[in-house]
């Protein structure tokens, strides 16, 4: 019997505020705005290989794109992978996300025998103004306590990065130094075969830094590693500046990002930013950060970013009591709400289909059936 396509239907998005257009004219200045800003406190590798290389006009990079460059494979990509998005502080969403899949117990420990399953938050995973302690120690030892199988991957979001930027202007906060030290530890992408998970939208400032890192022979698996230290950097960190949000995707009107044109030029910055990553082998992104919306989407903005899979994984978890998606190697995905678990029948029947496409029953991880723990000893034959 095969396994239901879960489906979910669309609510119709609320129109977004419109935003001052001072703040627009400092996103789209581009890449070179973000580097003129930043090279003179912070002297990367990165940043001062994008100005050298200004005269090539990487915002036309189609024209000329040299990196045809031969990189050793990425490791083998897990089967399926878990997301998750902007918890918020949750635990117990987080939980019962881990325990639907059948990858953790109802405490949130690690089942035995896993398949190889890896986990990733795509930020968010704290709430900014009010930063919980328990749930950094939470997250730690998810990631701490993870079988080699199933790693973790914890992106950083708006909310992480508000949070070490108050950090660093000494404001109070309820988090210790070792807190801290783990966020800061965190990557803001992460990059599986042809799929690149981050916090919001994929800005064509992204893309470009990304393009560049290419040009400098690094194989994709190095991406998140080289982004890090950029962002990350001791001396004034590129999350304390408006251009870093604006990297990690922070965008209140991606559609509007997107249909803005380049300047002499006859494209979109949608248009640019999808070529640019269809050049790296990235065909699909999967975010959250998607602000005013409780509904996960597939294909969202196909017409903007072309042939970019862009999904939408923020479906407002702590408000719907669930939320999550899974996608596996051939690019299927199951959401995990109330919806696509109503239309599976249940929470009981819901959790027995997706066990059984992660293969994580008791009898795939080689554990006695609950059925049999809980028979009776036959005193007969024991005396």
């Amino acid at each position: 019997m095969s396994t239901p396509h879960f489906t979910q239907s669309l609510l119709k998005l609320s129109k977004p505020k419109s935003l001052q257009p001072s703040f627009w004219d400092k996103v789209h200045k581009g890449i070179q705005a973000t580097i003129d800003q930043y090279q003179n406190r912070v002297a990367h590798p990165v940043l001062l290989e994008i100005k050298e290389n200004n005269s090539c006009n990487i915002s036309q990079s189609h024209v000329d794109f040299p990196v045809d460059v031969e990189e050793p494979p990425l490791q083998a990509s897990p089967e399926w992978s878990l997301v998750l998005s902007d918890t918020d502080n949750d635990i117990q969403t987080t939980i019962y996300a881990l325990w639907l899949t059948g990858l953790c117990d109802e405490y949130g420990n690690w089942n035995p025998g896993l398949p190889n399953i890896q986990v990733v938050h795509t930020g968010d995973w704290l709430n900014k103004w009010r930063p919980s302690h328990q749930a950094v120690a939470f997250f730690k030892n998810l990631q701490q306590s993870a079988p080699i199988q199933c790693p973790v991957k914890l992106l950083n979001g708006n909310h992480e990065l508000a949070i070490l930027h108050m950090y660093d202007n000494n404001f109070t906060s309820p988090l210790t130094e070792d807190d801290i030290a783990f966020i800061r530890n965190q990557d803001i992408i992460h990059v599986t075969s042809d799929t690149l998970f981050l916090h919001g939208y994929p800005t064509l400032n992204l893309a470009n830094i990304l393009l560049q890192m290419k040009r400098e022979e690094l194989a994709l698996a190095d991406f998140p590693a080289r982004l890090h230290n950029v962002f990350y950097a001791k001396n004034r960190p590129l999350y304390s500046e408006p251009q870093g949000m604006e990297i990690i995707g922070d965008l209140r009107r991606p559609k509007f990002y997107y249909e803005k044109q380049l300047e002499n030029y006859q494209a979109s910055q949608g248009q640019e930013t999808a070529e640019i990553l269809q050049k790296l082998g990235v065909n699909t992104v999967v975010h959250g950060h998607k602000p005013n919306n409780n509904v996960q989407i597939d294909q969202e903005l196909a017409k903007q970013i072309p042939g970019i899979r862009l999904v939408n994984n923020d479906n407002r978890c702590k408000q719907t009591g669930m939320g999550g998606m899974l996608i596996n190697r051939d690019s299927e995905i199951i959401f995990l709400n109330p919806t696509t678990m109503k239309d599976a029948g249940g929470e009981k029947g819901f959790r027995k289909l997706l066990k059984k496409r992660l293969k994580t029953r008791r009898k795939d991880l080689g554990l006695p059936s609950k059925k049999l723990l809980r028979q009776k000893p036959n005193l007969a034959l024991v005396a």
